[in-house]
């Protein structure tokens, strides 16, 4: 009788089963129970693996969240009690009673700052204009004196005027006049509205303090007391202030700080004037230093406008063309004439206020050596142009200036962008240019 093989597989199949069943039925149950949980079960290591990494990853994630927000907590306090958030109008109110500097590294907000300075000063003598207002300082003028510079553009210049002139009338005003923005090429700076508040921070200014740390600007000892030290208290309002002593003085004038010093020696953004001219050489449809083009019609009825308003508030108003460095004069004037500035000139010379063509610092008696970059002089060359301007008698800013103090300062600071006797205990301006000049 033939023998089907896989019948035979079934019965030897059963009878393993059959057997088995007998072998437990014979054995006590707890061996029976102990032999049956020792056998592993597939479905259940295959859900146990994922369970346990999964626990593993979420521990891991918790504890770097927790990191994160720690870390995160301890940033927003050190910016906060470092002053970044103080808003401009408090950081000039406190200014009023402390002699500090107001300098944030995350927020440029000058046209709320300087409205709520004139508010607060009041002063007689007004410096208005972009950054290239700002070297003029109070030492030299005997009438109560504030520096309102660092507005962007003439509209900023208009939105300022607009709020001082309803507050209170100075009795005079210099204003410095830059030649690009006359430019009819350049791109226009877009509405900067500079809210008056507290600074919002952002994720990424939270990151900040860290950048800072790995670029050496603070330390971790500095960051840590700022952020833990129950007992801080920084001398100045904004990171700048504090770590660089860079920022705006009490009467709103720019301090450079440690740009200038060898508080923190590296290479300067602008040794041999290399940024400025690699700007005056750009090859760009916008370039606002470009000269070869003609005069904004539109720009220079604001400027007209604005000269109005100061006259029909019976404010005396001085116009400033201020310098640019020798190297970046030479510069805008070589390849051909200077159409920009050649005509910007010509109006000017009819617009029915004194104005002071300063372009040439050579025209002045000032030199690079006094420059801080190339488009920006120091106090030293600003000094200069109000002595010049006394001596041309064209003008009643001897009522305002006491010229020999003018001249001493001028004299004991010869090639140097700042006052010898400004200078903080342990920092020394220093040849930052790269052009040899002895400090």
């Amino acid at each position: 009788m033939a023998i089907d093989p896989a019948a035979t597989d079934v019965v030897r199949q059963d009878a393993s089963a059959d057997s088995l069943g007998a072998e437990q039925a014979w054995l006590p149950a707890s061996e029976t129970v102990s032999r049956s949980a020792s056998l592993p079960h597939p479905k259940a290591t295959a859900v146990a693996r994922p369970a346990r990494r999964l626990r593993t990853y979420n521990i891991a994630f918790s504890v770097v969240c927790a990191l994160l927000l720690v870390l995160m907590g301890a940033s927003y306090r050190f910016l906060v009690r470092t002053g970044e958030t103080t808003s401009p109008s408090a950081a000039a109110e406190r200014q009023q009673s402390e002699d500090v500097l107001f300098g944030s590294a995350l927020f440029f907000r000058p046209l709320p700052y300087k409205i709520a300075l004139y508010k607060l000063r009041k002063p007689e003598v007004v410096i208005v204009g972009s950054s290239r207002a700002t070297q003029f300082v109070r030492r030299g003028f005997t009438r109560p004196m504030a520096n309102m510079g660092s507005m962007l553009d003439l509209m900023q210049v208009r939105r300022l005027l607009d709020a001082m002139l309803v507050e209170h009338k100075p009795k005079l005003i210099i204003m410095t006049v830059d030649f690009w923005w006359f430019n009819s090429d350049r791109s226009l700076n877009a509405v900067d509205l500079q809210p008056d508040g507290p600074g919002q921070l952002s994720l990424i200014q939270l990151v900040q303090p860290f950048i800072w740390i790995a670029q050496s600007k603070i330390t971790v000892n500095e960051f840590l007391a700022g952020a833990l030290s129950p007992s801080y208290e920084p001398h100045g309002i904004g990171v700048r202030a504090i770590f660089e002593h860079a920022g705006y003085d009490t009467d709103g004038v720019g301090d450079y700080g440690s740009e200038l010093t060898d508080l923190h020696p590296r290479q300067f953004r602008d040794a041999l004037f290399a940024t400025t001219l690699a700007h005056v050489d750009e090859q760009t449809a916008h370039n606002k230093f470009n000269v070869r083009t003609p005069l904004d019609e539109k720009q220079w009825q604001n400027l007209v406008d604005i000269v109005s308003l100061i006259q029909a508030n019976g404010v005396d108003l001085i116009l400033i063309l201020p310098p640019v460095s020798k190297v970046v004069a030479d510069r805008l004037s070589a390849g051909g004439p200077p159409i920009l500035l050649n005509e910007l000139n010509e109006r000017l010379a009819r617009i029915g206020v004194p104005v002071f063509d300063f372009h040439d610092p050579t025209s002045f008696g000032s030199s690079d050596c006094e420059f801080i970059d190339g488009f920006h002089g120091g106090r030293v060359t600003y000094l200069r142009m109000l002595d010049a301007i006394a001596r041309t008698g064209r003008t009643d800013i001897d009522s305002f200036v006491d010229r020999l103090v003018i001249d001493r300062l001028i004299a004991e600071n010869v090639g140097r962008a700042t006052f010898r006797d400004d200078e903080r205990p342990g920092e020394h301006e220093i040849d930052f240019l790269g052009l040899g000049c002895k400090k």
